[in-house]
């Protein structure tokens, strides 16, 4: 029975990798057809999960309608490279949804969002990420609507900026001075990474 859920999960994948494969952009990313054709050798729970990260990863480029992944012959050995990791991440993902926030951001490095380097940042920070976290990622980079003269109200655990800024998702700002217990005050900023982050969730 175990075989042919994951026969089933696999051969989903295989037609779907195989469409992509026509429009060219898996040819940019190496390793994930033998990745389908591994889940295959054995029938166990893990592989099955594998298969269905692997499915909903496919599933959202094909549903993209993207063609390939344009960057830059200086850029393509660091893109094979990133591509050989991305097998390994999506099988260590905690949960399906990564599997399409992995694909959204191939599809936000296709649609130039931006560079290689931000995108292999994205991709390993997807990994570490704590779905937990998106409500405190909401208070810096959800659009605020002000026309009815308030904004929104946000609460979050005090830890949860701090796990963010250790994750490259929030910016720390240190201020010039030392309070009365010795501590320099520290303040969180948007940046860059922490945005298309932001994003990539949103969109998946």
């Amino acid at each position: 029975m175990k075989e042919k859920v994951v026969d089933l999960a696999v051969s989903n994948g295989e037609l779907i990798f195989d469409s992509l494969l026509e429009n060219g952009l898996l040819k940019d990313i190496p390793l994930l057809g033998n990745a389908v054709k591994v889940l295959q050798l054995k029938g166990d729970v893990t592989n099955y999960l594998f298969a269905k990260k692997l499915e909903a990863f496919l599933v959202k480029l094909k549903n993209s309608h993207i063609d390939e992944i344009d960057v830059g012959i200086e850029n393509r050995k660091q893109l094979q490279k990133i591509s050989s990791d991305l097998v390994f991440i999506l099988e260590r993902v905690s949960n399906v949804d990564k599997s399409k926030w992995i694909a959204q951001a191939v599809i936000g490095l296709v649609e130039r969002r931006y560079c290689l380097d931000t995108f292999e940042r994205l991709v390993y920070t997807i990994e570490r990420f704590s779905p937990t976290l998106k409500s405190t990622l909401d208070v810096w980079y959800l659009p605020r609507d002000y026309s009815n003269g308030k904004g929104y109200a946000f609460a979050f655990d005090g830890d949860h900026p701090e796990e963010l800024a250790n994750l490259g998702l929030l910016r720390r700002k240190y201020e010039a001075k030392v309070t009365n217990d010795g501590k320099i005050p520290v303040t969180f900023e948007a940046c860059n990474l922490g945005q298309q982050l932001w994003y990539v969730i949103e969109n998946a």
